[in-house]
């Protein structure tokens, strides 16, 4: 465990490192880290109650266990790349079906390649589990690939389940090949203003539902509530993905006082919907 501190803001935090050339039985320092996520005495001892905290993924790492963040402090749980210059992604490798994050508390990903073993079917649904009940709360994760997440059940990578006016950002993202009975590769729900962004260049290649009446090959979205709001900004890409209906995006609103469901499905090559303007 490394410590720092401030004189003049009384700051504390911990950062901690993971990677091929570790043990857990290390400390999860820089001169002695872990090998893998699966260290909950290292790693999770601090997890919720440290001012600041901070996962190095310093190459490759696993992770077959649940992980869980709940914390109450205002500075983001985070998990990135290393060195923190670099640009090359770090990798988390999911090696069985109950390994996942399940996140109630601020949090952060950076620059981390998510893939799932190739022996591994994961039964659990979502590698990320995010649910965020109260105002101020924040998740983002930030240019990071979820690749061949193959699940059974609901939603293939990602799930959000956000309200009372907490916000999801979800900023340059590759999903491929993610597949679920319902709901591809993402999962939303938005209730009593939540929020998600999904913001400059977002792909989803070759996401599916498996279940011949499902929905939602790439996003599936429930929102109601006054000012909910599902965002997309700049360059937001289906290609190649399937469902019944919505094969790349499927959205289910229900507003007050009234209810509606909008979809957008595009079939056949070279075909192209662009939404302009304000629609209400």
């Amino acid at each position: 465990m490394f410590v720092v501190s401030n004189d003049f803001h009384a700051v504390s935090g911990d950062e901690f490192y993971v990677g091929t050339t570790g043990s857990d039985a290390n400390s999860c320092s820089l001169s002695l880290p872990c090998l893998t996520l699966d260290t909950p005495s290292a790693l999770g001892g601090s997890v919720d109650s440290s001012t600041e905290y901070t996962v190095y993924i310093m190459d490759n790492t696993t992770l077959s266990m649940p992980f869980t963040i709940s914390s109450s402090e205002q500075s983001p749980r985070t998990f990135k790349n290393y060195p923190q210059s670099s640009s090359t992604q770090s990798v988390i490798e999911i090696v069985n079906s109950g390994g996942y994050f399940d996140i109630s508390g601020n949090s952060r990903f950076d620059h981390i390649n998510f893939t799932l073993s190739n022996v591994v079917s994961d039964s659990h649904g979502g590698i990320i589990n995010v649910q965020l009940f109260e105002s101020q709360k924040t998740f983002e994760i930030i240019s990071c690939n979820f690749i061949g997440f193959k699940t059974s059940t609901t939603c293939g990578a990602l799930s959000l389940s956000i309200s009372n006016d907490a916000h999801a950002t979800l900023k340059n993202l590759l999903f491929e090949g993610c597949e679920a009975n319902i709901a591809g590769a993402v999962f939303i729900t938005l209730n009593s203003g939540g929020q998600v962004t999904v913001s400059e260049s977002c792909t989803f290649t070759e996401c599916k539902v498996t279940q011949s009446n499902a929905a939602g090959g790439g996003i599936y979205a429930t929102i109601s509530g006054q000012n909910s709001k599902l965002i997309f900004k700049d360059q937001v890409t289906f290609d190649k993905c399937s469902g019944l209906t919505g094969s790349g995006i499927y959205l289910l609103i229900t507003a007050t006082g009234g209810t509606g469901t909008f979809y957008i499905e595009a079939s056949g090559p070279n075909y192209e919907i662009n939404l302009l303007g304000k629609m209400i």
